[in-house]
Order: C-alpha cells, then sequence, then structure tokens
C-alpha cells in the first residue's frame, strides 16, 4: 500500500526529504487502528489538507505528486487504506465482544460443573451413609478389601465377631487382624476372585478367641467394579449358620438313626396328599418294594396296582372309613407286589389329618415287611397242624400239665389209658393229678424233681388210677418246658 502511495513522487533525493511526510502519515495510520472507522476518515482527511497545503502554498515542499490525477489518486488509496483499517479494528473489537461472551458462557458453565460436582459428592455422601447404615443392621459380617489387601469398608457385625473399632483396621490388611492361617485363606480367596472375576460361595468352619467351639459361616464373595467396570476389589458377606448347622446335624443324625431302625425294622413311611393330588413314599418303602430313591416317584394309581387284586377291596373300605370319620386310623394286613413280581406281606397303618374346617387333606401311614413274620407264621401253623394230627392220632398217651398238678392238654390215647370218654372229659374230672392219678402222691413230687434237676426224665413208672378206680403201671418220658 505504501510503495502505491509513494510511488507516483518525483525528485525526491534522499530519505531526509520523505521522513516528514512519514512521520506525519504514520501516526496517523497508528490513529486509525485504534481509534476504528471514524478516527481513520479523520486522519485520511487530515492526510490530504496537507497534501494540498503543500501543493498551493509556494516555497520548498517535502514531496507532492506532479498532476492532479496523480494527487486524487494517492488521496484516494490512503483513504482506502484507512478505510481497511478501521474496519479491521471494528472486526477485532466484535470478535473480542464475542470471546468476551464466549469467556462469561464458559464461567457460568464452570460454576455450574462446580455445583454439580458438590452435589454428586453430597449424594456420593449419602449413599455411603446409607449403605453402612444399611449394612450395620444386617446379621452378616461384611467387608470390602482392594487389590492390596486392604480393608476399605466393615460393618458392625464385623467389628463385634473381632472385637475392634472401625477406626483400628480401616486400611489394614487382613494378616493384621485374623491369625495367620486364617488370614492367609481369606487373602488367597480375595485374590482369587479378583484375578478371575468370578464370585466364590461356600461353608467355612472357623475358630474364635472369643469362642471354645468352631462357628460354621455360609461365605459369599464377589468382585468389585468401578465405573469403567475394572475390578477393584473382593467384597465378603459370611452369615453364621452355627445353629443352623447344628440342627442340621442333629436332623441328619436323626435321620441316619430313623434309616436304621426302618431298615431294621423293615418299616416304611407313605403319604398322601388330597390336595396336590400326589403320592408319596420314602426311600426304606421303597427299597422294601424293590425301587430305587433316584427311581420317579408313583402316582396313586401306579401303588394301586401293587396291590393284590384280592386285598384291594378291604383296603379301599378302610379307608375310606377313615376319611369319613368313622375310625380314627386303620391298621389292616395286605399283599403287596414287589417289582419283580413276587408277593410281598406288609402290616399297613393309617390316619388322616384335617383342616380347620374338618376337611381330610392328607392321608399318612407306615407299611411294615412283614413276609418272613407271615412265613414263619404259616411254618408254625402247619407244624401245629402236623403236631395236632400226630397229637391227636398217637397209640400213646400225651399230656400237658402245670407244675401244681392240673392238665393243660391231653390226647385221645391218653384219656383212654385212663378209661375216660373224651380229653375233655378227663381234664373237667380230674382238678389235682398228684392226689387223683397217682396212687402214691408223693411219685408226681418225685418225678417233678428229676424234671428239675435234669429237665427231663425217661422211663419213670408209676402206679395210677383209672376213671373205674382200678389200678394200672405206666412209664412216663417228661421234658421241662420253660417260659421265655
Amino acid at each position: 500500500m505504501f510503495g502505491l502511495v509513494f510511488a507516483p513522487l518525483h525528485g525526491v533525493n534522499s530519505l531526509q526529504q520523505i521522513y516528514p511526510l512519514i512521520s506525519i502519515l504514520l501516526p496517523l495510520m497508528l490513529l486509525s487502528y485504534w481509534g476504528g472507522l471514524k478516527v481513520g476518515l479523520g486522519s485520511a482527511i487530515l492526510a490530504n489538507l496537507i497534501l494540498i497545503y503543500n501543493y498551493f502554498i509556494p516555497g520548498d515542499r517535502l514531496f507532492f505528486p506532479q498532476t492532479p490525477l496523480e494527487l486524487g489518486l494517492s488521496a484516494f488509496l490512503m483513504f482506502s487504506l484507512a478505510l481497511f483499517i478501521g474496519h479491521t479494528q471494528d472486526q477485532n473489537k466484535s470478535l473480542i465482544g464475542k470471546l468476551q461472551n464466549t469467556q462469561n458462557s464458559l464461567d457460568k458453565s464452570l460454576d455450574r460443573l462446580t455445583s454439580y460436582n458438590i452435589l454428586l459428592q453430597e449424594l456420593l455422601r449419602e449413599s455411603h451413609v446409607y449403605y453402612q447404615s444399611l449394612a450395620d443392621i444386617l446379621p452378616q459380617i461384611i467387608y470390602r478389601v482392594d487389590c492390596e489387601g486392604k480393608l476399605t469398608f466393615v460393618n458392625q457385625a464385623f467389628l463385634k465377631t473381632l472385637g475392634h473399632e472401625q477406626t483400628e483396621i480401616i486400611n489394614k490388611r487382613l494378616d493384621r487382624i485374623y491369625p495367620p492361617e486364617l488370614a492367609q485363606k481369606f487373602m488367597s480367596e480375595d485374590r482369587w476372585v479378583q484375578e478371575t472375576g468370578k464370585g466364590l460361595d461356600r461353608i467355612d468352619s472357623q475358630c474364635f478367641p472369643s469362642s471354645d467351639r468352631p462357628h460354621y459361616f455360609h461365605v459369599i464373595k464377589t468382585p468389585i467394579h468401578n465405573a469403567h467396570g475394572d475390578i477393584v476389589g473382593t467384597q465378603s458377606v459370611s452369615l453364621d449358620i452355627t445353629e443352623r448347622h447344628s440342627i442340621l446335624e442333629a436332623l441328619q443324625k436323626s435321620q441316619k438313626r430313623y434309616e436304621l431302625a426302618t431298615q431294621a425294622g423293615r418299616v416304611g413311611i407313605w403319604e398322601w396328599d388330597f390336595i396336590e393330588n400326589t403320592f408319596k413314599l420314602d426311600a426304606s418303602l421303597q427299597r422294601l418294594l424293590g425301587y430305587h430313591t433316584e427311581d420317579k416317584q408313583p402316582e396313586f394309581k401306579d401303588w394301586s396296582k401293587r396291590i393284590y387284586s384280592e386285598d384291594k377291596r378291604s383296603l379301599v373300605q378302610q379307608i375310606h372309613r377313615v376319611i369319613n370319620g368313622e375310625m380314627k386310623h386303620y391298621e389292616i394286613t395286605q399283599r403287596l407286589i414287589h417289582k419283580n413280581g413276587t408277593i410281598r406281606w406288609f402290616l399297613l397303618r393309617g390316619s388322616v389329618q384335617r383342616n380347620e374346617q374338618d376337611q381330610a387333606i392328607q392321608l399318612m401311614g407306615t407299611g411294615t415287611d412283614i413276609t418272613e413274620f407271615k412265613a414263619t407264621e404259616e411254618a408254625l401253623i402247619k407244624a401245629e397242624k402236623k403236631y395236632h394230627s400226630i397229637f391227636e392220632n398217637a397209640i400213646e398217651g400225651i399230656f400237658q400239665s402245670t407244675l401244681d398238678g392240673a392238665f393243660i392238654n391231653v390226647n385221645p390215647a391218653f384219656a383212654k389209658i385212663l378209661g375216660y370218654a373224651s380229653p375233655e372229659n378227663l381234664i373237667q374230672i380230674i382238678e389235682s393229678i398228684q392226689e387223683q392219678v397217682y396212687v402214691d402222691s408223693q411219685q408226681r413230687d418225685r418225678l417233678i424233681t428229676l424234671i428239675e434237676e435234669k429237665g427231663e426224665v425217661l422211663g419213670f413208672e408209676s402206679q395210677v388210677y383209672r376213671v373205674d378206680g382200678s389200678q394200672i403201671w405206666i412209664s412216663e418220658n417228661c421234658h421241662a418246658k420253660y417260659s421265655k
């Protein structure tokens, strides 16, 4: 721009000639820069007045264009320069204003962010207090550790169990609090949870100095994540289940005794729920019928198929009478079909459970396998029948008597030997064997003494009376019978 202004000048021989002009124009341009459009226009007018003055006033001139055209062109260029500088200053002021507005907006946003941050910190503190208060009322022992194994949080149950104050243990490692072996175990588990990102769920026994017996805990450990999803520690929740464990142990022992008793007694339990329409057999009764505990529980229709066909009617009648309230309980001997197809004898007992409206809701009972007893009973019946046949048909006289001299039983042959019409007739008439049968009453005493000494007597000869008063000699073989 300066080149355009000074290019038309002629007769300028040295910097000394143009220096006054530069000393005038340069301050005017600076005034234009700082003063804006109005100052720029004023500066341009002033510069042109100086040029005109130098043109019209005679004398030495600093410089001036030679023609009016050059004068107008120089004036126009100087005016344009001043106008440009002034416009640039206006733009700068506008930009500075926008920057100032932006700065104000940023300051307001920063103030809002600061307030929001304070609010978040307050909410975080309230959340921590809420979590602490919630954890403190829980019976579980709760603690949190960071990845270095230092405690970052504990609840009141933890402090009460170990007998510490919170200020004594926060930011301390577990090996500074627990016994070495227990601390090593807990820290190893915490590291495993942090390394694998998996939870831990187990039952553990621990001994504390304040107790001389082990405590049992249900322990659950989970990883702690930050907002970015990174694992930053482990949380442990332990519930003291010592009492429940003791009850469970007692229940298991009782169950074991029950199983041993039912196995020894060959008895099981069944129940029929009328509300749920379910029928269940316990493990013992399932085994007695040839089933395994992992087999599907039979429905009532399956159970009814196990009842021997000839016994179904009597069992159904008994059950209906109990359900209808005609009987408090029932007891019946039934034949049931084993899984292998064999017939087993069972003694079934049952009673009904009723609700508040006296409606039958459940039938429960026991089943005792009496197959062996039944076999023994049948064998005894057969033996008794066989003995009775021998007893009745023997040609030798057979009798049973008490020690005090009364007949219990006699066979027809013995009644005939003594001349009585029948065994019943003999038992009815003879009240004292010693006085009415033996000729020598002392002979009966001798026989009893020998039996007591030896347990049996063979070939003991005695003289006895017949019913007609005649006397005969008999030989007795006697055995003692002892009570259980």
